[in-house]
């Protein structure tokens, strides 16, 4: 692939995952997108410099949220053990 950077395409990947692809879907049953509608999708294209900072941004905020993911689980998992520790308390008497 000469002239495509890895950059670009994470920042093509960002972008169409960005945006609302059902004007370029056909079928119900089996929703599908052919070349031609691929084809026809606009993509705004930034300087190369503010492709890498938005793909940085971006990869960025997406590791906080895989933190806050984990943190939410060991959270709700604290809460289970200790409503569990409390209704013992409460059955046992």
């Amino acid at each position: 692939m000469d002239g495509i950077s890895e950059d670009f395409l994470k920042y093509l990947e960002i972008y169409i995952n960005s945006i609302d692809l059902k004007p370029y879907i056909t079928g119900m049953a089996q929703p599908k997108m052919n070349q031609k509608k691929m084809n026809s999708i606009c993509v705004a294209l930034p300087p190369c410099e503010e492709q890498r900072r938005i793909v940085a941004k971006v990869e960025k905020l997406m590791y906080l949220c895989d933190q806050l993911e984990v943190k939410i689980e060991q959270s709700q998992n604290h809460s289970e053990k200790l409503l569990k520790a409390v209704i013992h308390e409460v059955l046992a008497g």
